[in-house]
């Protein structure tokens, strides 16, 4: 509505650079990931096993960080993530499939790297948290992988 009063120069010139933009980024995005395929193998997703105390962890962490007013308030931290895999081995566990922006595996060296492209533009209120929810488990999902893989 906004753009719409400004005329039809404006809209045109908006649209445009919208498209040039996007364009743009998914070239260069392309060009990374034929680059990272010279060297590693490139995944879109990430899997294993994970524990019920694992994901229940994760969640507990996750209001944790988004209580920011109160004594149960957190901000994320290493330890986070050594507590998560500590949870590992215990109990129930499930076979779990994750997607992922990139998972890079590194098989001469046994490293494994997980990408997240950063999200642009307006946000609703819900996609930080499922962005969150969706690291920490992809976190547990690549160690357990890259234990699997290097064992």
């Amino acid at each position: 509505m906004f753009i719409a009063a400004l005329g039809y120069e404006v809209q045109y010139y908006s649209a445009l650079c919208r498209s040039l933009d996007s364009s743009l980024g998914n070239m260069i995005e392309t060009l990374a990931m034929s680059i990272a395929e010279l060297h590693y193998e490139v995944k879109r997703h990430v899997d294993g096993v994970l524990y019920k105390k694992q994901t229940d962890f994760i969640a507990e962490l996750l209001e944790r960080y988004k209580n920011t007013r109160g004594s149960m308030h957190m901000p994320p931290s290493i330890g986070d993530y050594r507590n998560i895999v500590s949870k590992a081995g215990k109990g129930e566990a499930y076979n779990k499939r994750h997607e992922s922006d990139y998972y890079l595996i590194d098989r001469e060296r046994g490293l494994h790297y997980l990408i997240e492209l950063k999200v642009g533009g307006d946000l609703d209120n819900r996609k930080p948290a499922q962005k969150k929810r969706r690291y920490w488990s992809n976190t547990a999902y690549s160690r357990i992988a890259s234990a699997q893989t290097t064992t």
